[in-house]
């Protein structure tokens, strides 16, 4: 088993809604948490997942941020193809 100096820990923002759906997302990190179980603890995954989808704007009557706060060493979710500021 790697030691602590070893380990790494990703992290990822998942936006499961429209285009890609819930189900997706939850099949996707399912298997990346599987690699990660099988990888005797040289890294793993953090999750931060962003309701963004149709359902969030129609509750809320606010949609996904175009600049939202990127997480410590994980990627910006925004709109595919947004490249502006980057």
């Amino acid at each position: 088993m790697p030691d602590a100096s070893t380990t790494s820990t990703y992290q990822i923002a998942a936006i499961p809604a429209d285009g890609v759906g819930v189900e997706v997302i939850a099949a996707g990190r399912a298997v990346l948490d599987a690699v990660a179980a099988g990888s005797n603890g040289a890294f793993g995954f953090e999750w931060t997942e962003f309701p963004w989808g149709c359902g969030y704007y129609e509750k809320t009557g606010r949609t996904i941020a175009l600049r939202p706060a990127r997480p410590p060493g994980g990627a910006v979710p925004r709109m595919a193809g947004d490249l502006r500021g980057y």
